[in-house]
This record gives C-alpha cells, sequence and structure tokens, in this order.
C-alpha cells in the first residue's frame, strides 16, 4: 500500500494525510470519514480515484487505542465461595460461605465488596470492603494482595466463648491466587485475616468467578 502511495504522490504535489501504515486496517474494519484523508492539489486527477477508495476504510486511533484497548477488558466480577478455618471460639475448624463483587479500577487495582457468613458455633455476618493489588502472573494467571476494613456482627452460642455478643469493624488483609479461563469463569484460593474484635478469624477460601 505504502509502495503506491510513494508513487502517486509527486514532488511538486502536498502528500496525503493519513496515519502509519502499521496502523491502516482496510477493507474490513469499520468506515471513518472520508476526510482523514485530506489530498491538498491543484491537479488532482493525476490521483488514482480507485485507489482513494479502495482505502478510505482507515481506522486511526493513536490517541484513543491505549484507552480502548483497557476499555474492551471486563472491568466486573462475581464470586462465591466457601472456606474454613480458625475462629478462636472451638479446637476445630469452622465453614464459612461469601459472596463477592469487584469492580476494576486500573490495570493493577480493584475495589471489592465481601459478604461472609457463618453458621455454627459462631453466628457471623460480616460486609467487607477492600483495595486488591494485583499482580499478573501469565494471560491465565495471577496473584494478589487484598487489605480493607470487616464491618460484623457475631455471638457465640457454644464453648469457653458462649455467650460473647459482639459488633465492630476490623481489619482484614488476604493474600491470594486466581486463574481466569478465556469464557471468564475463574477459579481462587485465598488466605485471610480477619480482626473480630473479641476474636481473630484466620481462614482459607475457595471459590469460582466470573468476569464481565
Amino acid at each position: 500500500m505504502c509502495t503506491v502511495a510513494h508513487k502517486l504522490i509527486k514532488s511538486d504535489k502536498k502528500q496525503l494525510v493519513f496515519a502509519p501504515s502499521s496502523l491502516i486496517l482496510t477493507n474490513n474494519y469499520l468506515p471513518i470519514n472520508e476526510g482523514v484523508i485530506l489530498i491538498a492539489s491543484n491537479d488532482a486527477s493525476h490521483i488514482d480515484q480507485d485507489f482513494i477508495m479502495n482505502n478510505k476504510w482507515i481506522f486511526s486511533l493513536v490517541f484513543f487505542l491505549p484507552t480502548l484497548s483497557y476499555a474492551s477488558q471486563e472491568s466486573h466480577t462475581l464470586g462465591f465461595g466457601i472456606g474454613a478455618g480458625d475462629y478462636e471460639v472451638r479446637d476445630s475448624s469452622i465453614g464459612n460461605y461469601h459472596l463477592f463483587y469487584n469492580f476494576q479500577l486500573s490495570q493493577n487495582w480493584k475495589a471489592e465488596v465481601n459478604y461472609t457468613t457463618v453458621d455454627t458455633t459462631l453466628d457471623l455476618d460480616s460486609f467487607t470492603l477492600s483495595l486488591n493489588r494485583m499482580f499478573s502472573l501469565s494471560k491465565h494467571n495471577d496473584v494478589y494482595l487484598k487489605g480493607g476494613a470487616a464491618f460484623y456482627d457475631y455471638s457465640v452460642n457454644k464453648g469457653d466463648f458462649a455467650g460473647l455478643d459482639e459488633d465492630g469493624i476490623g481489619l482484614t488483609a488476604s493474600v491470594g491466587w486466581k486463574y481466569k479461563l478465556d469464557s471468564g469463569f475463574g477459579f481462587y484460593a485465598e488466605y485471610t485475616y480477619t480482626d473480630l474484635g473479641e476474636i481473630d478469624a484466620v481462614v482459607l477460601n475457595t471459590g469460582v468467578s466470573f468476569c464481565f
């Protein structure tokens, strides 16, 4: 294409103004305004009109390309999982169920809200707001760090802490790994610490997620 263009442009004519050849995609992409090609010549008859018409499909996104590339990524993630760990209210592990939603703030940062419930020896409901820092290992693998605040309300009905009833705000931190499929579905595992006032929780969570 460029060779043909150079042959058509003579020294006594003003050049065609168009995007660099590496960014010109012809015939198979969305058309943009034909004015992208500006022809300033005292005698346009020397320029092959077929060449002009065949190459009016020019997709030049020098300024917008990075933005559009990022916008095409999945910005939302929903997930569901289960976990088990030490809540300090009995000797054996206690399980939980959790749901979460996160939103992509930038290439490496996400904001997340998480709801966790426990209904055994410990009756717990908690909402967590956190920021996630993502570290890409490959196309499908990420590791991440997560930190934020947990808003909790719980009561203990058995064991040494029986009768304990508390609500409040505590700190939470996680380190995790995620594997994402091309379909948007993914799997994750994370190790989480949460300060619940009188007790602390150290839990391993696993689950599935979907990005859209």
